[in-house]
């Protein structure tokens, strides 16, 4: 039984199973159809399906042409059940964003509209998520005395596609490998980036909210800085301007302090920190 709860009241509609064509595929009563998805056959095999066995049902709904997903992972219990898919008609910051496959992406950690408050609480459309996890150790910015002159402070984009651009084979940027936190961002899929100055600012502003969530769902919190250890300080995309100090480049990493406070420093592009991704949805 598929519960349907919207402003305009609630709906319960059961979805009844049946085999198709052979014995791998099951379709259900008044399903809608949305989008294309490959027949998935029980383990490679002609068995057919039966109590026990792992089931995976995927809901989409839209608003405003705006498309959520969610996706539920379950045993067939043999009988009648009732599963829920909640949505929202826009993102706040501390909730779990879900990609176009009903998976886990991200946590919002800023929202660019506001669509509708509740409590207080301002709800968006389009924003930021921050990665489920960071590096496992720490990743150089650069080589040393080597300016990147990725300088934006708002827009870890812009710095991002420099970094990537003097990793690239016609670049003479040299060790061109040291160039790691962009490209641990880069690696986490279409659309992740190494975020600037401010963006990180915005993660450690929210740091509590942040953390519930990925605590929540088993992944990595953000770290606040602890005596003795290098935990806590992330580097930003956002390289300090004016090149070569001494014999050295410095950008800009962020921290918070036990207290709640936030700290910056302008560290030599050698030394390594851990990184978050960011990345957009929405647009």
């Amino acid at each position: 039984i598929l519960h349907v709860k919207t402003l305009q009241g609630e709906q319960n509609i059961k979805l009844l199973a049946t085999k198709g064509s052979d014995v791998c595929q099951l379709s259900y009563a008044h399903a809608v159809s949305y989008t294309n998805v490959s027949k998935l056959q029980k383990a490679e095999t002609d068995k057919e399906y039966q109590s026990n066995d792992s089931m995976q049902f995927i809901g989409y709904t839209t608003h405003h042409n705006f498309k959520q997903v969610r996706q539920i992972n379950v045993l067939q219990a043999g009988s009648d059940a009732n599963y829920t898919f909640d949505y929202v008609a826009g993102y706040a910051v501390g909730d779990v964003y879900y990609d176009d496959h009903g998976l886990v992406e991200g946590v919002v950690c800023w929202i660019a509209d506001t669509v509708f408050t509740d409590k207080e609480k301002p709800y968006g459309s389009r924003g930021k998520i921050i990665s489920l996890n960071e590096s496992d150790t720490g990743l150089m910015y650069g080589t040393i005395n080597r300016p990147t002159h990725a300088l934006d402070s708002v827009d870890g984009r812009i710095n991002t596609a420099i970094h990537m651009a003097l990793r690239s084979d016609t670049s003479q940027y040299l060790f061109k490998e040291r160039i790691e936190a962009a490209k641990w961002c880069v690696d986490q899929g279409e659309g992740w980036y190494f975020p600037a100055k401010y963006e990180m600012t915005t993660v450690l502003e929210n740091i509590e909210t942040l953390n519930t969530t990925l605590q929540d769902f088993g992944a990595t919190i953000v770290s606040r800085l602890e005596v003795g250890s290098d935990r806590g300080y992330y580097w930003t995309s956002t390289e300090v301007p004016g090149g070569v100090f001494g014999n050295h480049c410095n950008a800009y990493v962020v921290n918070t302090w036990q207290n709640g406070g936030i700290g910056y420093a302008t560290i030599p592009l050698y030394v390594k920190f851990n990184v978050r991704g960011m990345k957009w949805f929405g647009e």
